[in-house]
């Protein structure tokens, strides 16, 4: 298994992040930044030579974003420079749109071998939340429970 992560560059604003940071902000709690970038799990018969391709060809914008590949179900937080993180992803039997466009986008590439693909969203809070309102912002702000599944990582204390 794949995970691919899309983000934008480093010169580029996260407009999502920002629409959230004031979103939050908003409410109460106290946010200095959200980034935000999309998950792809990508399972199949494939190698790192072919998920670069399929991330450089068809799931960036090489002008305004970036990609990163795990072979792990979780990006990585080694000198990760946020506090929290929450991962969302809907709920098993949940039909994936996104996913499934994205696997009809990869068959017409010619490439073979992929058997799924699920999305998802990474949310990196910089802030200094407790776990309870992160907790709260997740299940009402950022996902829709009825549908779709959030874990949350500390990262930094």
């Amino acid at each position: 298994m794949f995970l691919i992560e899309v983000e934008k560059k480093e010169d580029i604003t996260d407009a999502e992040g920002k629409e959230l940071t004031d979103s939050i902000s908003e409410m109460g709690f106290k946010v200095k930044d959200i980034k935000v970038s999309q998950l792809y799990f990508i399972e199949g018969k494939i190698n790192k030579k072919v998920i670069s391709k399929i991330s450089k060809e068809l799931l960036t914008d090489p002008v305004i974003e970036r990609f990163k590949i795990y072979t792990s179900k979780y990006p990585s937080i080694k000198n990760f420079p946020f506090q929290w993180e929450v991962i969302k992803t809907l709920h098993k039997g949940v039909t994936d749109n996104t996913g499934e466009t994205t696997l009809k986008a990869i068959k017409a590439m010619g490439i073979k071998n992929i058997y799924s693909i699920t999305t998802g969203k990474r949310f990196m809070f910089d802030s200094n939340l407790t776990e309870k309102e992160i907790k709260n912002i997740s299940l009402k702000i950022l996902s829709n429970p009825i549908i779709e599944s959030v874990s949350i990582r500390r990262c930094k204390k």
